[in-house]
Order: C-alpha cells, then structure tokens, then sequence
C-alpha cells in the first residue's frame, strides 16, 4: 500500500476510481430492489385489507392512501432511473479516461524502447535532420537515390561531401530513428482522436437507449477492423517514411479541388484498420393511441444494421530522371515532386467522394469507395429533379430549396447543411436576373458589400475560384467545385453535359485518411538512369445516413446560357 506521501500512477487510481463507482451502483441497485420488494408487498397487503372493509367511507379513504403512496412509488422510480443514469455516465467517463492513459502509456513505451535502442541517437533536443528550412541544402528523395548501389557514382558529390552516399546514408538512419520516436506517439494520438470524434459523433444515438443497452449492442468496441493479412501497419520502412515536414503540410492543408473532401467530417485513419464498421438502427420501435382500455399496446421490435466503410488505396508515381536529380538548381525536388503528386491525390480524393460508383467496394484490398453520387450508393438518399425549359435562376433557387426540404423531413436535422455546386452552375446562377427571360432585369444575386435588397442570395464580396460562394436566403451556404462532375460518368444518370447540385448534412459524411506513405524505387528504371517515385495513403468514406444526402439532377442542369442569349455560355 502506498504511504500518506506517496501518490498512486493515474491509471491506478482510475482503475480505483472505477471499481468504487461499480460497487457504488450495485449497492444503490440493491437498495432499490429492496424497497420494490417491500412496495409490492404492501400493495398486495393492501389488497387483502380492502376485502375486509365494510363501509363505503373505510374503502374509499384507503384507495386514496394507495394511490398517494403509487404516486410517491412512481416518483421514486423516476428519481431513481434519473440517479442510475447519471452514476452509469460516471462510470463511462472514467472508462474512457482508462482507455487514453493506456494509450498514452503505450506510445511513451514505444517512445522509450527506441530511445533505449540507440541512447546516442537521442533528438529530443535536436532539430529533425529533413526540415523545411534546410530543403534546399539536403533531399530526402535525393538521399535516397544515394545510397541505392545500382546508382551509386550517377549523382556527383561536393568537396565537403554533402552528397556522398555515406553522409546521405547518415542522414537518413537518424531520419530513421527519428520516425522511430515521433511515429507511435503520432499513431497513438490519430487513434485517440478518431475513437473521440466517433464516441462524440454517436453520443446522441446511443443516449436514445434504455441503460446497459449500449453495452448489449456492443458499441464499446471499437469500430476499426483490424487484420493480420494483409498487413496495413504505419511505418514499415524505417526512412521511407517521408519527413515530417512534408507530412504536416498534407494534413492540414485543403488544396485547390479538396472543396468537398474538406466539408466532411475529418477523421483519421488508424493504423493498422482495414474497415470501419459504424451501428445504426433498421427498424425503428413504435408507439401508437390505444383505442380502448385493456387494448394492446403497439410494439415493434427494433433490428439494426451497420454501415460500413472498407479502406481502400489510393496511389500515383512519377520517373524522375537521375539528371534532375543530379543538376536540378536550388534542391527542391523534395518539395516539386511531393507537391504536384499531392495537388493530383487531392483531386483524387474529392473525385472519389463526390461521384466514385464503389467498384468492389466491399473488397478488403482493392476497388474504389462509394461517392455521395449516384444515389444508389446510400440508402435512403434523396432526389429531386429539374426539368425546367428554359433554364432560369429562379427556378434554380427552387431546386437547392427543394433539396433542403428533402434533407428537413427526412432526416429531420439541418444543422449543418450545405449546397455544392459546379463554378459554371453558380457563375450562371450569380448573373441571373428575375422575371420571365430576364424581362425585369433585376438580380438575383448580389455581393454582400453593395447594400443587397429583395434578393434570393448573397454572394460573397470575394469570390474564390473553389470553395465558399455564397448564402441563400434560407440560410445555407453554397460552395463551388471544379470538381462537380458535368458529364455521364459511366453510371449512365448523368446525361450529355448535364450537371448536378449536391445538398447535404455534411458533418453525417465521414472521410477517414491515413499518414502518406512514399517509396523509392530505383531498380526498375536503372536501365534508363531513371528513379520512380511513389506515394500512397489509405482512405475510407461513409454517410451515417443516406437522408443526409439531396442530389438534384434532371435537363435543367443542362450546360447554361445567358438568359439574353445562348451565344454567351458559362
């Protein structure tokens, strides 16, 4: 036992804390059993008592007792239910604190074997060896290429031997080591963070419940499915690991044609997972009037389902030759190749997202995700569509209200609903005028800076060329993609150039995405003085519900002219 001046480790005294909270509520159970027993035998006591009395007077005085002291039973009841909830949320808290510090200590584990390993490769102290602020001076892709034996003499060296192959190879076993401390931290914290979001996310449908229900339906596990074969853990590779630096600038940053990729709800891809598995419920309970007494009363069992995201691959590479390497000024191929390679993976992601039709899609290893397009994807998904001849602003505005409408009375919830749209689409909808033909002349659109009157919406003072463009009058935003398809797809719904606008709850659509991954491969090209360059990342999507999507299609969408004249087009 520890002394009076000792302090126990927190998870002790969470696990303490705990095992006090559970045999709390057992004992608070147990005393509650036992004044539900006493009740209930003092009612049928009651009964008894009641044959016996003779007067009028006598039964009416104890039916008015026992119905004070069923109030006062039911009101105990209430209390008590009110009590067992908020001790079980206790409870829970504690729980999920339990399972961070296991966490937390797992990765200072992992943070202290590899500092035990190499105790003279400490960094703890140190700048990282590939920085943004010396790219120019080294290339991690260059020291790469450097120490591959089927290229060594094929890149010169400088007279302080910079660029040997024995510095590059340096260089990159204390990047190594330095992967080897940052990496399981960063591991462990993309865990925490997505479990978090998660449990936040699902907060409201698991308080729905009756208590210990929750832990019946088995939503305490964790939703990421992990397997052995194939392996998907971060990491393997020592120095393939791309710096840091180039890292840190993927995450955060939403490139030129990320737009919907960045109004999803973002969330990171553990290691290790290859599908996530989120419950939801089928077949909902029921209850209805009861038409006379001593009828039934409805019931109807709930079933649930589950949605499930499988994790797929996405990937690009590029042959660079070893002359570029070797000459290019300045020694920015590190950021040239990352970027351009990143610019294409964003636009990959959002492709994706918006219209990818799920080809094997429940294969573990290969395929595609499915996309909020077609709406065959999720179920329940709602559809309007747009047949208006000729095309007018007026009527557009009609249409992202009737997606809203859509999204309002099924899946009850507007929080967070946005509309996106192609630029041709907005642009088009930012110069209409109202009235039959353009007749009246009068905007319909205007900027927020000119003193707006009588409009259907707001277009920001600044327009960027994706991302945030406007505001309805209705209150939701409308954001531009390049992205946005504006041609059939093969799923053979889109027809001809037609477009299509996109309405949804945005934070029920979650995009799960892993660390990127790089490699380097110099055999394959060496022939040719080549090098190939590849990068790769993990990536799952699903909407929680498919009433949280409004895709409104149709020959109204069909690629738009001025309402003064079809010689200007959009």
């Amino acid at each position: 036992m520890p002394t009076e001046t000792e302090q126990l480790p927190l998870l002790d005294q969470l696990r303490a804390q705990r095992k006090e909270l559970s045999e709390d509520l057992v004992k608070f159970l147990d005393a509650r059993n036992v004044e539900r027993e006493t009740y209930e035998k003092r009612v049928q006591d009651g009964k008894e008592t009641a044959k016996a009395l003779a007067s009028d007077d006598e039964r009416s005085a104890h039916r008015k007792r026992t119905d004070e002291e069923r109030a006062a039973f039911d009101a105990a009841e209430d209390q008590f239910e009110a009590d067992f909830d908020a001790r079980e949320k206790q409870i829970k808290r504690v729980e999920q604190r339990i399972r961070e510090e296991k966490r937390r200590e797992k990765a200072e584990a992992a943070a202290a074997k590899a500092s035990r390993q190499s105790p003279s490769m400490s960094v703890t102290k140190e700048p990282l060896t590939y920085r943004e602020d010396n790219a120019r001076e080294i290339s991690y892709f260059g020291d790469i290429v450097r120490i591959s034996p089927q290229l060594a003499g094929y890149l010169g060296e400088v007279d302080d031997g910079t660029n040997s192959s024995s510095s590059a190879l340096d260089r990159l076993q204390r990047h190594a080591k330095e992967t080897e401390s940052w990496l399981p931290k960063r591991a462990a914290e993309r865990e925490r963070r997505a479990e978090a979001q998660i449990e936040a996310a699902e907060r409201s449908f698991t308080g729905s419940f009756v208590p210990g229900l929750v832990q019946r339906r088995g939503l305490d596990a964790s939703p990421f499915e992990r397997r052995v074969n194939p392996n998907r853990t971060d990491g393997q590779g020592g120095y393939f690991v791309p710096p840091l630096w180039l890292i840190d600038q993927y995450i955060p940053g939403l490139r030129a044609g990320r737009v919907a990729a960045g109004l999803c709800r973002q969330m990171p891809l553990p290691p290790g997972t290859d599908s996530v598995n989120i419950p939801k419920l089928s077949t909902l309970t029921l209850t209805a009037p009861q038409n006379s007494d001593n009828a039934p009363v409805a019931s109807q069992d709930y079933t649930d389902t589950v949605v499930t995201a499988n994790v797929k691959t996405l990937a690009g590479q590029e042959d660079v030759a070893i002359q570029l390497l070797d000459q290019a000024p300045g020694r920015i191929l590190d950021q040239v190749i990352m970027q351009d390679l990143l610019a294409d993976y964003n636009r990959l992601v959002d492709r994706q997202l918006l219209y990818s039709p799920g080809t094997n899609n429940t294969s573990l290893n290969a395929g595609q995700i499915q996309g909020i397009y077609p709406s065959s994807n999720w179920s329940g998904t709602n559809t309007v569509t747009w047949t208006s001849n000729p095309t007018l602003g007026g009527a557009f505005h009609n249409v992202l209200n009737a997606n809203t409408s859509r999204i309002a009375y099924n899946r009850f919830d507007l929080s967070n609903v946005h509309h996106l749209v192609h630029p041709r689409r907005w642009f088009w909808y930012a110069g209409a005028v109202d009235g039959a033909s353009g007749t009246s002349g009068r905007p319909l659109v205007e900027s927020s800076s000119f003193g707006p009157f009588n409009v259907a919406a707001l277009e920001q003072a600044s327009v960027p060329m994706e991302g945030l463009a406007g505001r309805l009058a209705a209150g939701q935003n409308v954001y531009i993609d390049g992205n946005v398809p504006t041609t059939d797809n093969g799923s053979g719904v889109l027809t001809g150039s037609y477009d299509l606008a996109i309405t949804a709850k945005w934070d029920d659509l979650w995009l799960f995405e892993g660390d990127l991954r790089t490699r380097v491969l110099p055999e394959i090209l060496s022939g040719t003085l080549q090098v190939r360059f590849q990068v790769y990342n993990y990536v799952a999507f699903l909407a929680r519900y498919g009433q949280s999507i409004a895709l409104a299609q149709g020959a109204g969408f069909a690629a738009p002219a001025s309402a003064f004249g079809s010689e200007v087009t959009f």
